[in-house]
């Protein structure tokens, strides 16, 4: 049943519509009755009803007002004015606040019962569509997490997921990502374990990460996160060590976390088998680790704070052709140059320079096998080679052993 508000100034029409309307068979109930605009407004703050029959001429507050002042409170209201036929026109301006039902005095029963039971079938109508859309969002809400997770495993595992998948995706499943860098998260449990540990472990990283987390996903023993870290790697760090000590005291078991560089979204296969080999080839196996781009973090090891910001200055300028250990450490750390090289080899085992060829050339694998149409020039000028294609394919061919073209098949 739909609560009615009867609104007129004249005490024989109120009397008499609310007698002889008969308010059930048409679905509704006389919720109330008032003598004026005012009055009206009064009763619509406190019952909230659905339909409200008015007059238009009233003292006060007439029926527009009524009609303006109720929209204000709860669009959702419907109207049937009633007009004399000299004010019928005044009552047309009503129609810009959604009013479908005029009724010219003196109305029978028959012209009232049929505006209400037309209004009715609307709300109903409304209802039903209110419900489907009920229902397909607690159905979407329950399959969301499956295919987000199904996504990012197709992304890693299938080469011909890219860019137009990724932003198809994103069309119709709310992921919150405006574009820029990601990175992939690897998760292992060392040791003996369970699924349930796995599980626990991704739990955690989720819950602290945050709204850092894009996607999330398990792939045989390993669970994986693309995140959009938009803060420092010391930060980062930080609290990848503070999910292996949680892990650590609830379940007495250790975890390995591996990163990969940055990238793409669409480039997570590209990631993957990055953080992937970093995680294969690392010393440390069954001890438990965090594996960064360049480093390694152990039980006890840590990287200086100048080593982190080196490791961090490499990813935001890996694109500047000008990107040198001098660059570094004369115009953004103002230190010495020879010092800074020889603290970065002992902490990170790499010599500068070939630090930057490996990020340069790790980046060029992935943009490399999540995109289909990659040009060899545009790839130089993303990373670092400017206008020196050629060099760029020299240097990525010695590095992986293959060139750009061959590496791509």
């Amino acid at each position: 049943m739909y609560n009615v508000l009867l609104v007129d100034d004249e005490r024989i029409i109120l009397n008499g519509i609310s007698s002889f309307v008969d308010w059930a068979g048409v679905g509704t109930v006389l919720a109330g009755t008032a003598r004026n605009g005012l009055e009206g407004i009064e009763f619509i703050r406190r019952e909230r009803p659905d339909i409200v029959i008015s007059d238009i001429r009233m003292p006060g507050m007439d029926g527009l007002g009524l009609v303006r002042e109720a929209v204000g409170l709860d669009s959702r209201i419907r109207f049937i004015m009633l007009s004399g036929f000299s004010q019928f026109d005044y009552a047309r301006q009503a129609m810009q606040y959604g009013v479908k039902h005029y009724l010219i005095k003196p109305c029978n029963e028959e012209l009232i019962g049929q505006a209400l039971r037309e209004i009715v079938a609307e709300l109903e109508e409304e209802r039903r569509r209110e419900r489907f859309v009920e229902r397909i969002q607690n159905g979407l809400e329950r399959v969301l997490p499956h295919a987000k997770e199904q996504f990012l495993q197709e992304l890693v595992t299938n080469k011909r997921y890219g860019q137009s998948d990724w932003e198809q995706f994103r069309s119709w499943c709310p992921i919150p990502y405006e574009g820029g860098a990601t990175q992939l998260l690897v998760l292992q449990v060392e040791g003996q374990w369970e699924h349930e540990h796995l599980f626990a472990l991704s739990n955690i990283a989720e819950e602290l990460l945050d709204q850092a987390v894009l996607l999330g996903t398990t792939l045989g023993e390993r669970a994986l996160l693309l995140i959009q870290w938009t803060d420092g790697l010391d930060e980062l760090s930080a609290l990848l060590e503070r999910i292996r000590a949680t892990f650590r005291s609830f379940y007495r078991l250790e975890a390995t976390m591996s990163l990969s560089g940055e990238g793409e979204a669409w480039e997570a296969r590209g990631m993957y088998r990055e953080a992937l080999g970093r995680l294969r080839h690392r010393t440390d196996r069954g001890e438990g680790a965090i594996v960064m781009p360049g480093y390694s973090l152990g039980g006890a090891r840590r990287p200086s704070r100048i080593v982190r910001q080196v490791l961090e200055i490499v990813q935001r300028h890996i694109a500047d052709p000008e990107l040198s250990l001098q660059a570094v450490a004369g115009e953004m750390l103002y230190m010495n140059a020879d010092y800074l090289g020889k603290l970065f080899r002992k902490e990170t085992g790499h010599k500068f320079s070939d630090y930057v060829t490996q990020v340069r050339m790790e980046q060029a694998k992935r943009i490399i096998a999540a995109s289909d149409d990659i040009r060899i020039f545009e790839l130089a000028e993303q990373l670092g080679y400017g206008d020196n294609p050629q060099y760029f394919s020299k240097v990525f061919k010695k590095y992986t052993g293959q060139t750009p073209s061959h590496f791509k098949q």
